[in-house]
């Protein structure tokens, strides 16, 4: 018998599976995307101007991240003080959102994906390279569905139709951390980068770690807790759920805008 879920959508692989709910289920390009951008050899599509393709060429597992809480954040990984006072109602929690949704307490491997396409600068055609998404893997599951995320103390029927619930950005980076111990996470990554801009131009011990994508790794070792930084670009930080087919949670993804993708692109996993 297939399994059930609360309301149900049929495939060819899974039968009957979950389905979140309408208004915060990710859309058909969405869906081919997220499904799509971690898979290398895939071509998104073509880039703005259909002069070539945008392929994802590497998946990068970028580091292992500790969340010992249980309560992943996603946001800005600076601290609320290195922000100009506002009022509450708009900035509660300076550009910082914590999940509803809890995952175990544990350690959880971070993939980054990578794209290249063409793209012509004074009549010479490049090969321009941006990360395209991040995920953290909770569980090793075929994902069959994606959702939205939504914050400590968010409804789903507070989410106005047609806007998506997340964290907004003024300028990237983005991290993945630990909500339970961000204050002290934040303070060291903001510690590292004073002392890189205290001594410019010398090679400077950093209390974080670089990792093999690019990004930053921050260990507060007391608690036994990490936070990552990720790529996004600036505006709304969606965090995507995937979904198995039973509803259990397999992965957490934020994914920026690919700028040289063209709107019109009908994204498929094709080789």
């Amino acid at each position: 018998m297939a399994p059930r879920a609360r309301g149900g959508i049929r495939t060819r692989e899974y039968g009957m599976v979950w389905a979140g709910h309408p208004r915060l289920t990710a859309g058909p390009r969405m869906t081919a995307y997220l499904h799509s951008v971690f898979v290398p050899g895939t071509r998104l599509g073509p880039v703005y101007d259909l002069s070539g393709d945008v392929t994802v060429t590497e998946l990068i597992h970028a580091a292992t991240i500790r969340v010992p809480s249980g309560r992943l954040g996603v946001g800005t990984p600076w601290p609320d003080e290195s922000f100009a006072a506002g009022p509450a109602e708009e900035r509660p929690d300076g550009e910082w959102w914590e999940l509803a949704e809890r995952i175990p307490p544990g350690a959880y491997r971070v993939e980054t994906a990578w794209t290249s396409a063409p793209f012509e600068y004074l009549g010479e055609t490049l090969d321009l390279r941006d990360c395209s998404g991040t995920r953290l893997i909770v569980r090793d599951e075929p994902v069959v569905g994606w959702e939205m995320a939504l914050g400590v103390g968010e409804r789903v029927e507070d989410v106005p139709q047609g806007l998506e619930p997340g964290v907004y950005l003024e300028a990237g980076p983005g991290c993945f951390a630990d909500a339970a111990h961000r204050r002290t996470l934040t303070r060291l990554f903001r510690k590292a980068r004073e002392e890189t801009a205290a001594r410019p131009g010398e090679s400077v011990e950093r209390s974080t770690e670089a990792l093999p994508d690019g990004n930053e790794l921050v260990r507060d070792d007391t608690a036994g807790a990490d936070l990552m930084t990720v790529a996004v670009g600036d505006g709304t930080m969606v965090s995507w759920l995937g979904r198995t087919a039973g509803g259990e949670l397999a992965a957490v993804v934020v994914a920026p805008d690919v700028p040289m993708l063209s709107e019109r692109a009908r994204i498929a996993p094709t080789d």
